[in-house]
Parts: structure tokens; sequence; C-alpha cells
């Protein structure tokens, strides 16, 4: 049995080691460029203070206004990773150019338009612009692949911790990163030792991965279990639609949406604001002390014609499931987790790399020196004197 996990865990992980291991690899320089254009922001430079309800209230009115009343995908609120109010204008699926609100005690309301922060084009974005189709695509194939990838590796990684149960006493931890030599045994010593350590990082990865490529038949599933009335929350249509009508202040439905959840919890993201559907729902995401999602877990269902909760989701109310599906992209990218979880997530990405190609190139030396063996022994047999053996 231990053999043909071995064999498995040889042979599976070698047909997939060289994607798996660009996909890690091109996952980092993206987390990396992503954090460099944030951390050299000079928004970064502005001193983040936690907003009440009344400050939010007043400045979202603010912005609107100043954007001439245009069309607002989403609002969010500034953090401590990013201390400005962000926000984009309906330009077609995903949007406008992101525009940034920061503190200004000479503006009104403390706050002032700062800029897009639009990146020109270059040679460099446009290096990044093929790492993320490649990161994304996998060299323009379907999103879908690099899920299936994900899986495989994962079940590699539960082979490789059940085959390396009976070499545990040799774990040397100096060689997690980097093998001390190219021989077929340092490589291979470097490849079970990087992957015990690396286990955490990649199973993280991968599955929130997985869930990032296959997500829409995964929350028909998270749906189902939520039950009849998140699903319609959801997916709010009224029977009769007032034609043209504008939503009410920003100010009345952010009001509307605090008096649904506790004092204590932050409003983090007003979503979906014109979304395709017509105005019909309006999402204000909440955070609550111990979430482990930066925007937090709880929602709000607004009616954005009446200013009229429709449906409220605590995030004390929703399931693992659904905890998992929200947490899966700042998980897997570090997105507005911070700059420990970030450098925490690139480092374990480095090494899950190194393992992939310590193991690809040790199973490469191990069949080439099978094979050189086996043709020797044969030149050896047939140059034999008959009789002898």
């Amino acid at each position: 049995m231990m053999k043909l996990l071995s064999w498995i865990h040889r042979w599976v992980g070698a047909a997939v080691a060289l994607l798996f291991g660009l996909i890690m690899l091109s996952g980092v320089i993206l987390t990396l460029d992503h954090t460099a254009h944030q951390y050299s922001s000079p928004i970064m430079e502005y001193e983040y203070q936690p907003q009440s309800i009344e400050q939010i209230a007043q400045r979202v009115d603010y912005i609107h206004q100043e954007q001439g009343g245009a069309d607002l995908l989403l609002m969010e609120m500034p953090t401590s990773t990013w201390p400005a109010y962000t926000t984009r204008v309906d330009q077609g699926r995903r949007g406008g150019p992101p525009m940034y609100y920061t503190a200004d005690e000479s503006a009104p309301l403390g706050i002032a338009y700062h800029s897009s922060q639009e990146s020109h084009e270059s040679n460099w974005t446009r290096i990044m612009g093929a790492v993320r189709a490649l990161h994304f695509r996998l060299i323009w194939g379907s999103l879908a692949l690099v899920a299936y990838i994900g899986i495989a590796g994962i079940v590699i990684a539960l082979l490789g911790i059940i085959v390396w149960w009976p070499f545990r006493k040799a774990f040397i931890w100096r060689d997690t990163l980097w093998p001390r030599g190219v021989h077929y045994s340092r490589l291979l010593l470097n490849h079970m030792t990087g992957g015990l350590i690396a286990i955490a990082f990649l199973m993280l990865l991968t599955i929130t991965g997985v869930y990032l490529g296959i997500r829409g038949d995964f929350m028909n599933v998270v749906r189902a279990i939520d039950g009849p009335e998140q699903t319609a929350a959801e997916s709010y249509r009224p029977e009769n639609p007032p034609q043209d009508a504008p939503m009410r202040p920003l100010s009345e439905m952010v009001y509307a949406a605090a008096s649904q959840v506790p004092e204590h919890y932050q409003l983090t993201k007003i979503d979906k604001m014109v979304p395709e559907e017509g105005n019909h729902l309006v999402q204000f995401i909440f955070e609550a002390p111990l979430d482990l999602h930066p925007d937090g877990w709880t929602t709000v269902y607004m009616d954005p014609y009446s200013a009229t909760p429709l449906h409220t989701f605590l995030s004390a109310d929703k399931t693992a499931l659904r905890h998992f599906a929200e947490s899966s992209r700042p998980l897997h990218t570090g997105e507005n987790m911070g700059l420990p979880y970030i450098i925490a997530i690139c480092l374990g990405s480095i090494i899950v790399t190194i393992t992939v190609f310590t193991g690809f190139v040790s199973f490469v030396k191990r069949q080439f020196w099978a094979k050189r063996g086996t043709d020797s022994s044969a030149v050896i047999n047939a140059n034999a004197e008959p009789g002898v053996s």
C-alpha cells in the first residue's frame, strides 16, 4: 500500500509540478507587486481614524454629490491598511477606475478627492498583465483548470505526509529553504522537509484558490445550506419596481442599516449600489470585533427606493461554509489583511515553489539513474562470457 501511495505521489506530482510551481510563483509576484504599489502610495501617508456612523453618513452623501450624482458601484470605508474612501462609478461590468477621498482638514467634512492612482501603461504593467494572465488563465486556458491543478496539489500534499511519516526521524530544519546539494538524496531531503513546513500554506492557498476557480457552483451549495430567506434576500426583486426612481440618500440608508446591527459593528463597505439588476438591492457590510474577514461578515440588504432593510445576516448566524466562501479572496491574495500576513503567505509560497521544484528534479534524477542503471546492467550482461553470471 505504501508503495502504491508513493508511486501516485511521485508520478501525479511530476505531472503537475511545473504548472503548480508556476501558479505559486506567479501568485507571489502579483502579491508583491500589489503590496509594493499599495505601501508606496501617497495615500498611506494619511493617518487612519475610525469613522463613526454619523461621519460616514455625512461623507458618503458628500462623495456622491462630488461625483455629480454619478452611479456608484461601491464605496469602501477607510481602513488601517488603506486610509481612504474608495469608490468606483458604473462604467461597464468591472466599473470605472477607483477614486479616493482622504483626510483634509481644510476641505468640507474633513475629506477631499485625492486622485485615481491609476498607473500609466508601461513595460512593467504589461509584464504584470502577462503574469496575471498566466496565474488566472494558466496560459490562456480555463480558470477552472487552475482549480483542478489545485485539487491535484491538495491530494499530492496529503499523500506526501503519509509517505513522509516513516522517514520523520530524518527531518532537518535547515534543509527547508534550499537543498545543500544537487545529489538526489539532498534534493529529496529538501523536498520532504520543505513540504512539511509549507503544508499549511499550501493547503490554505490551494483550497482558497480552488474556491475562487469554481466559486459559482460552490456558492449554489452554500445558498442551499443557508436557507431560502438568505437566498431570497441576495436576489431580491420588487414586484413593481418604480420606473426611473432615484435611490434614497445614502446617509438615510446608512442610518437604517446601522440600526440593524449592534453598536460596536463597523461599516466597511456599501456594495451593489448600481448593479446590472437595476438598483433593486444595496448591500451594507459591517465588521464585527472578532471577524477574520477584513471587510466583515455581517450584511444588511436594503431596498434603495425606500431605505427599508430587507434582511440582516449577522456573522454569528452564518455557516462555516459561508465564512469560508466570503474569506477566501482576502486569505488567498492577502488583500487588506495587513503586511505581516502578506509576508507570511509570500514566504510560504516561495517554500512551496522550491519544494515543488526539488521534488520534480529529484524525481527526474531518480528515473534517469534507474534507466541508466538498467542500461548498464544490460550492457554488462551482453558482454559477459557464456556461462558467466
